[in-house]
């Protein structure tokens, strides 16, 4: 068996329904050359006999940087995300490219990019299923697996992409480090310190100018959460954008899950 297979068999790149995703029996090394997947996601395209709009959904930007790539060698058209501002005061409008619909592949790689969790943030992801539902667009929506929760409660975006992949190397995270904190006694009664991240976990990261708009609290108390955040190694910062650490990742989530937050099936 090579290391691009798991214990039960199945290619890590075998793209399955998601609702019928289950963690992989042996862990899935980081990805960090997608060769593999566009191959396989390009062979697969036909054979899974999808309808479109296609989601395809991972974790920490996986299906980003997969269909990115996939684009690229295959020609097809990326639709990028507005604007944050846009985003915010509800001006963002759909992709001019969707005006006429072609034979041509069309792909959103970073849907969670595409909106934010604001009365007007949410407008454009809301435009797109009203305006896609009856159109014949071979469109492919990539999104993170939170974004995507929130997408199906919120505008319904299930309703729209009705077929739901993802492989198990898009869903791949680090092991959660044996040194990691006391979560518990960190977030357990600091609110503030679970909503950033519960928010930084929709958006595949934020920036921290955008996150006190966003959120219930003063920008004060926001920076000060972040910076608590990096100390206790939750959370960090690259390219002036806030992620929450992948080492670990499966404690925050079991521990939002316990605060009654709704959390991602992955």
């Amino acid at each position: 068996m090579n290391k691009e297979e798991t214990k039960c068999g199945l290619s890590t790149w075998t793209f399955m329904p998601l609702k019928a995703y289950e963690p992989p029996a042996q862990p899935v090394p980081e990805t960090t050359d997608w060769k593999p997947g566009v191959q396989a996601f390009n062979d697969q395209l036909y054979d899974l006999k999808a309808g479109f709009p296609l989601g395809i959904v991972g974790l920490f930007g996986n299906a980003k940087q997969l269909l990115y790539a996939w684009a690229k060698e295959r020609g097809a058209q990326v639709l990028e995300p507005p604007s944050v501002s846009s985003l915010l005061d509800g001006t963002a409008g759909l992709w001019p490219e969707l005006r006429n619909p072609s034979e041509a592949f069309f792909v959103i790689p970073a849907f969670e990019r595409c909106f934010l969790r604001h009365h007007r943030g949410i407008r454009l992801a809301r435009k797109l299923v009203e305006s896609v539902w009856a159109q014949p667009y071979r469109l492919i929506i990539g999104c993170d697996a939170w974004a995507w929760k929130y997408l199906c409660t919120s505008v319904q975006i299930d309703a729209l992409c009705s077929d739901v992949r993802t492989a198990a190397s898009l869903m791949a995270q680090l092991t959660t480090s044996k040194t990691a904190p006391d979560l518990a006694s960190q977030i357990k009664d600091l609110s503030a310190h679970a909503y950033v991240l519960h928010t930084l976990l929709v958006h595949d990261g934020m920036k921290a100018s955008v996150l006190p708009q966003l959120l219930p609290f003063r920008a004060t108390e926001v920076l000060k959460t972040l910076a608590d955040l990096r100390e206790q190694k939750l959370a960090f910062e690259e390219d002036h954008v806030w992620r929450v650490s992948p080492e670990h990742y499966a404690d925050i989530r079991s521990h939002l899950a316990k605060m009654d937050f709704w959390i991602s099936d992955a």
